[in-house]
């Protein structure tokens, strides 16, 4: 599993990354979203949610960590990327998600990795 805390994005254009800390936001690197609840709810909210997405499975899982590995693949070539979701208690009742997106093949991804996780944002429960 990544390390969210240590990632450095790489210097290709196919992934799209959902964190704070040393991350400046840019057109790959977004703000994560804060809720207001506890992190128990929120990590079986969006669980529930990633597993209607088409395609897609999960890899594997640091339950410890609140950290999960999936998979999803194009809709014709079948193409795979990765995808790390990470679920951070910042308090009692605040939580916060970081998403890593990223192309297993292939040097651009045209934008499919930030346009999936910026949908995955808006169509998630909110606060």
């Amino acid at each position: 599993m990544i390390q969210f805390n240590t990632i450095a994005p790489p210097n290709s254009p196919n992934f799209c990354l959902v964190y704070s800390a040393k991350q400046k936001p840019g057109d790959r690197i977004i703000q994560p979203p804060v809720y207001d609840r506890n992190i128990h709810d929120v990590e079986k909210q969006w669980l529930a949610y990633i597993s209607k997405q088409p395609r897609i499975k999960r890899l594997s899982v640091d339950k410890h960590q609140h950290h999960y590995r999936f998979e999803q693949r194009s809709a014709v070539f079948h193409f795979p990327d990765i995808i790390d979701i990470q679920f951070v208690s910042l308090g009692q009742k605040k939580t916060t998600v970081y998403f890593y997106s990223r192309s297993v093949y292939g040097y651009y991804d045209f934008g499919v990795n930030c346009k999936r996780l910026k949908r995955w944002l808006i169509e998630k429960p909110s606060s």
